[in-house]
């Protein structure tokens, strides 16, 4: 009986490993066949966006409150918005709209690529590829680079004070 059942996992096995592998491949619709179908995932992601922007957005920031701590155990908060004109002064500061349209494009990214997934799962429209490589890969390359200057500006601005006093 032990011999029988080595003869079957062996025939398991070299069948699993050299049987051909049936998978459905994607399809990616090139940019001169335009259907309103193939339109749709961007369409969602811009409304979503949209709404995101104008709605989702402020509403998250009011009443935004940041804390310091002033001593061991000790915070001092202080609340940076209270109303929704308050909210969007807050994100008209111009290091912040560099800021806001990073995060709107990662998220707008993501939502192109979530709906995709989930309207055609096997097709794909050549154009909304090339927008959704450029809405999450800005956002990459750009952070970074913008946060490390902000860190490079900080320092040069205590070291200036410091050769000041």
């Amino acid at each position: 009986m032990p011999r029988l059942s080595l003869i079957f996992l062996s025939l398991f096995v070299f069948t699993a490993l050299f049987a051909t592998t049936v998978s459905a491949a994607p399809t990616i619709v090139s940019p001169n066949e335009v259907q309103f179908k193939l339109m749709i995932p961007l369409l969602l992601s811009i409304i979503f966006g949209l709404s995101l922007w104008r709605w989702l957005l402020p509403l998250s920031l009011s009443n935004l409150q940041v804390a310091f701590e002033v001593d061991d155990d000790l915070f001092e908060v202080h609340r940076l918005t209270r109303t929704k004109q308050q909210t969007r002064e807050l994100l008209n500061i111009p290091g912040v709209s560099m800021g806001v349209l990073s995060y709107l494009m990662a998220m707008g990214g993501v939502m192109l690529i979530v709906a995709e997934l989930l309207i055609g799962p096997g097709t794909f429209y050549k154009p909304i590829i090339f927008v959704t490589v450029v809405f999450v890969s800005v956002p990459i390359i750009v952070s970074p680079i913008v946060t490390m200057y902000a860190q490079i500006r900080a320092m040069n601005k205590r070291l200036i004070r410091e050769l000041q006093h």
